[in-house]
C-alpha cells in the first residue's frame, strides 16, 4: 500500500460503538495524575532548549471516538485532563499547541478515518497545514472554550443517525 491511498473506515466500529452500555461518570481529576507524569517527561525537553518551536497537535478522534468516551464516562476526566495539560504547556512561550479536535468537517467525516481514533494521511496534511499557518492554534485566551467545543459537538450529534438506529 502507498502513503497516499486512503484506508477505508473499519464499519465493526459501529458495532462495537452499539454495544457499550452508559458507564459510570470518572472523578474530573481521574487522568491528571497521568498528565503529570507525560508532563514531567516532556517539560524538561522545553525548558532545557528555549530557543527550540516545539509543535504539538491534539489529536482529532473521530465523533464516534468521542462518542464512546461519552458513553463510557470517560469524557469529561479525558476533556479536564486536557485542559489541565494544555495550560501547563502555554505557561512556555516556545510551544504552539493546535487543534482539530473540534472541527466538526474532520470529526464527523467518516471517510478521513480508518477507525474511530486513526485519521488517514489527509488529515495528517490538514495538521501540518494548521500548525504551519496557525489556525486552530489554543492559546491562553481560548483553549478552555475550544476544548469544550468537542463536548458540544458530542452532545448535539444525533448518534441514531450515525448507527443506523433511525
Amino acid at each position: 500500500m502507498t502513503r497516499n491511498q486512503i484506508i477505508p473506515f473499519d464499519i465493526a466500529v459501529f458495532e462495537t460503538v452499539k454495544q457499550l452500555q452508559k458507564g459510570k461518570e470518572l472523578p474530573l481529576d481521574y487522568y491528571i495524575e497521568i498528565c503529570d507524569n507525560n508532563m514531567n517527561q516532556m517539560t524538561p525537553f522545553i525548558e532545557a532548549h528555549p530557543e527550540t518551536k516545539f509543535y504539538i497537535s491534539l489529536p482529532p478522534y473521530s465523533i464516534l471516538k468521542w462518542y464512546s468516551m461519552e458513553l463510557e464516562g470517560k469524557l469529561d476526566a479525558t476533556l479536564a485532563a486536557e485542559k489541565y495539560g494544555v495550560e501547563k504547556l502555554l505557561e512556555y512561550d516556545n510551544v504552539y499547541i493546535t487543534s482539530l479536535q473540534s472541527r466538526e468537517d474532520i470529526i464527523t467525516d467518516l471517510n478521513l478515518y480508518c477507525d474511530a481514533s486513526h485519521h488517514n494521511t489527509s488529515v495528517n496534511q490538514m495538521i501540518i497545514d494548521s500548525m504551519k499557518s496557525g489556525d486552530d492554534r489554543l492559546t491562553k485566551d481560548n483553549y478552555k472554550e475550544e476544548i469544550e467545543k468537542i463536548k458540544t459537538v458530542v452532545e448535539k450529534t444525533d448518534y441514531a443517525v450515525w448507527l443506523g438506529e433511525n
